[in-house]
């Protein structure tokens, strides 16, 4: 919650987003949110956020989400990577 600077809200009226890989993770280890009003509290709490396949579930309001991936070691390239991105959604 301390890069506000490194991120521009993306604003929506979808109440999902779908992630898109180059190469297709081999798991979604987990996804989680917290309010855009948390910018640099540390101790904000987080939310889980629902997963389906590439498929993640927006809260109405403005959120910093986090998504951890992983892709199995195949020809040297596999490891996990951390994703963040701020969406504001707005519910119509």
């Amino acid at each position: 919650l301390d890069c506000q600077e490194w991120l521009a809200p993306l604003d929506t009226f979808s109440s999902e987003a779908t992630l898109r890989f180059t190469v297709e993770p081999d798991e979604i280890v987990s996804a989680r949110r917290w309010s855009d009003a948390g910018w640099g509290d540390y101790d904000a709490e987080s939310f889980d956020v629902p997963v389906n396949g590439l498929t993640l579930e927006l809260e109405p309001g403005g959120w910093i989400y986090e998504v951890e991936a992983r892709w199995d070691d195949v020809g040297g390239g596999g490891g996990t990577a951390y994703y963040s991105f701020w969406i504001v959604y707005t519910a119509e």
